[in-house]
């Protein structure tokens, strides 16, 4: 006896492929993707640090995250290998992608690398891959809010 739906047999019966699509950041040649569309109809997307910006400080920001891309490189990677459905599922690889990202980043960030190398977390647990990216994640957050001059208000 099946307990799927009829939509979930008839999905399984069409071959297909999953579409992996890359968006770019519309923000002055920002190296990180933009997922953020203000309405439908809309071409191009932000990424969240030029989302919450005025336009004036777009450039600002483009540069801190130009100036830290061997960072931002690193968070692009740790989301690909999460959202990829072939690596998401194999645990070996995710490790040994993060040995990989954690030997690239450590000589090219000199000093920072006390506040960027992975670390315990909550609980004592060491970071993971995930948690680590969350980190370097948050790292150039603080980099692009440092260059802001004034958040961006939001329409009520």
């Amino acid at each position: 006896m099946s307990y799927k739906t009829k939509a979930e047999t008839l999905a399984d019966a069409i071959p297909h492929t999953p579409v992996v699509r890359t968006y770019r950041c519309s923000g002055h040649g920002c190296p990180m993707p933009g997922a953020i569309f203000d309405n439908p109809g809309q071409l191009t997307g932000v990424c969240a640090y030029h989302y919450a910006a005025n336009p004036s400080d777009w450039p600002r920001i483009t540069q801190a995250l130009t100036d830290w891309a061997c960072v931002t490189d690193e968070i692009n990677a740790c989301r690909r290998i999460h959202t990829d459905p072939e690596t998401a599922t194999s645990p070996g690889t995710i490790a040994r992608q993060f040995e990989a990202a954690v030997a690239r980043l450590e000589p090219r960030v000199g000093t920072w690398w006390d506040q960027l190398k992975p670390q315990p977390g909550r609980g004592g647990r060491m970071d993971d891959y995930r948690s680590w990216g969350l980190r370097l994640d948050r790292f150039i957050g603080a980099r692009v809010q440092a260059v802001t001059v004034t958040p961006r208000r939001r329409a009520a």
